[in-house]
């Protein structure tokens, strides 16, 4: 009888654990693209998500922070640290983990730099990075872990991450014959199944870089999801969707660069679960000096660096518009690193002035943010027209697809008169060789298997270092 009373008690205690309310707050960060601190005429960055983080730890220490990707592109201190010091811990890695993250998506910019940068970041992170449907197209498993389960108390919340199928687009050439980016639908649902039968959680999360109109359809058609966060379209998103058994998902989205960030409580008694999200602008929040300070060693280096002379001009480059001297740079640096008849390309930085007199690292940067390479395609001169005719078409004011990296113009090696039915070599950068905003596609009316026939060449040179050179 003495053996039965210390059994009692843990029963018991166990009933009262599991009818007790419990609060679970889950904090989201997304599409953050290298925005740590706050720089001239703005506040917002992901200093200032760090405050409200600590806030809300301090209120509740069962608090879960996660990340959705879109981690490792988008300002100067990461181009440092992804190419240029690779020795030491980069600055994301060093201020993610200062935060305490439980996990994260990996999104399409995520590794666009190659699988030496990425590894070397997963290596240094602290919390698992997830995805489950970038994969070894040998082997079909997935090259990030797929998820992961985090308790709280006696509480088990699974967490699947899922990254956009435009991560295909953002590998790099050698590596797309080893990785393939598989359907969301598919993919949920196998790893939901999965999760259900070897974790068994109280709630599942779905991590997903994605925008909502692709996340819509998983959370409609795959059972089990009880939360899906959204990213990688950088708007906000709060709303709730029944799934193809009749359950509820809610569905929640922050902005990019820390503009806002994604706020849910959990609250679980017994077999119940409540659910409230909300939105959460950053915009008067001040920047935490923790933050700050954990960054300082990191930022000195990337400032010194920022600071280095590429070249002395003597004009004024200015990134808006198309018929500029920066695009004459930028067309003239296509046709020099290959030897194709035609360039094709658009303004990749929106409104950035330099000159004249000396052009730094971070004017460079701002010129040409993006990792991107010369790719070069055979186009007909019917192709060729109807592409720019489109790219016309979709810069008009009012029109919902108007993108300045897709106001596209053209420059001849040698003036010539395209004609219709003749195939040209045609230099583009990478994202529109790749059919990056289905300009081929819908432009050129060329499918995916057709550029990929008329892909020439591609030249493994970071555009931005050769503009001036």
């Amino acid at each position: 009888m003495k053996n039965l009373f210390p059994l009692i008690l843990v029963i018991t205690f166990s009933l009262i654990s599991c009818t007790k309310e419990v609060t679970i707050p889950v904090i989201v960060t997304t599409d953050t693209h290298g925005a740590f601190f706050p720089e001239e005429g703005s506040t917002i960055s992901l200093a200032s998500a760090s405050t409200y983080i600590k806030k809300q730890r301090s209120k509740n220490k069962n608090l879960i922070l996660l990340d959705n990707g879109d981690i490792l592109q988008g300002s100067m201190a990461l181009e440092y640290f992804n190419l240029v010091n690779t020795d030491s811990p980069s600055i994301v890695s060093v201020l993610m983990n200062y935060l305490g993250y439980d996990a994260a998506s990996v999104g399409n910019h995520d590794i666009e730099y190659g699988k030496e940068v990425y590894r070397k970041i997963e290596k240094e992170f602290q919390f698992p990075w997830l995805s489950a449907n970038i994969v070894e197209k040998k082997s079909q498993n997935p090259i990030f872990k797929p998820y992961t389960v985090i308790k709280r108390g006696n509480r088990k919340i699974a967490i699947l991450g899922l990254s956009t199928l435009t991560t295909q687009k953002a590998l790099k050439f050698n590596e797309k014959d080893e990785t393939e980016v598989l359907d969301l639908v598919e993919s949920a649902q196998k790893w939901i199944n999965i999760i259900k039968k070897e974790d068994n959680p109280h709630i599942i999360i779905g991590l997903f870089h994605e925008g909502l109109n692709f996340t819509i359809p998983v959370a409609e058609n795959v059972p089990g999801f009880d939360i899906i966060f959204t990213g990688h379209d950088h708007q906000e998103h709060n709303l709730k969707l029944t799934s193809s058994d009749g359950s509820e998902v809610v569905i929640l989205g922050a902005k990019e660069r820390g503009k806002s960030l994604v706020h849910l409580d959990i609250k679980l008694r017994g077999n119940r679960k409540k659910l409230e999200g909300k939105i959460i602008d950053l915009q008067n929040v001040p920047p935490d000096p923790g933050f700050i300070k954990a960054g300082a060693k990191s930022m000195k280096m990337v400032e010194k660096y920022s600071r280095e002379t590429v070249i002395e001009v003597d004009f004024q480059i200015n990134s808006a518009g198309k018929n500029t001297k920066y695009m004459e740079i930028l067309h003239n640096t296509l046709l020099k690193l290959t030897d194709a008849q035609i360039s094709i390309t658009a303004p990749v930085s929106r409104d950035y002035s330099a000159g004249p007199g000396t052009i730094t690292r971070k004017d460079l940067f701002n010129l040409y943010p993006f990792i991107n390479y010369p790719v070069v395609l055979k186009l007909t001169g019917k192709e060729i027209t109807n592409l720019l005719n489109y790219s016309e078409k979709l810069q008009k004011d009012n029109h919902p697809k108007k993108r300045f990296y897709n106001n596209l113009s053209i420059k001849y090696r040698n003036e010539t008169e395209l004609e219709e039915n003749m195939f040209y070599t045609v230099a583009m950068n990478s994202y529109h060789g790749s059919n990056g905003g289905r300009m081929l596609q819908n432009g050129a009316g060329l499918d995916e298997d057709t550029i990929a026939e008329r892909t020439v060449k591609v030249i493994d040179k970071n555009i931005r270092e050769y503009l001036f050179r």
